[in-house]
């Protein structure tokens, strides 16, 4: 018994420890990705073309949320709402990132 409660304590332990390293991990890259926009309004035109960009995936993983929540399938519901959330907050800024290919591919006689 003495050595059951053992590993289960190390490894309840060493659980936290990973969950904490994780969280520090976290908190330093949200904070590079803050510092990466130059101001305010960069950041929110970004987070307006993250929008228009996953807005097919958002509408699909908001309808699968509301299927999902109805029949009670907690399972996919969590995966559905992981992924509505990850499309909505995760976006980058690249400053002087083209936004496609701007060569005139119209020929004049």
């Amino acid at each position: 018994m003495l050595f059951l409660s053992q590993v289960v304590s190390t490894n309840y332990r060493e659980a936290f420890k990973g969950c904490f390293e994780l969280t520090v991990q976290v908190v330093a890259k949200a904070k590079a990705d803050w510092d990466a926009y130059p101001d305010n309004e960069e950041r929110f035109l970004s987070f307006l073309f993250n929008l228009l960009e996953n807005s097919l995936n958002i509408r699909s993983n908001s309808e699968n949320l509301i299927l999902y929540g109805e029949a009670l399938d907690w399972v996919n519901y969590a995966k559905y709402f992981g992924s509505l959330v990850r499309d909505l907050i995760y976006f980058k800024f690249e400053v002087g990132s083209p936004l496609g290919d701007l060569t005139d591919e119209i020929v004049y006689a």
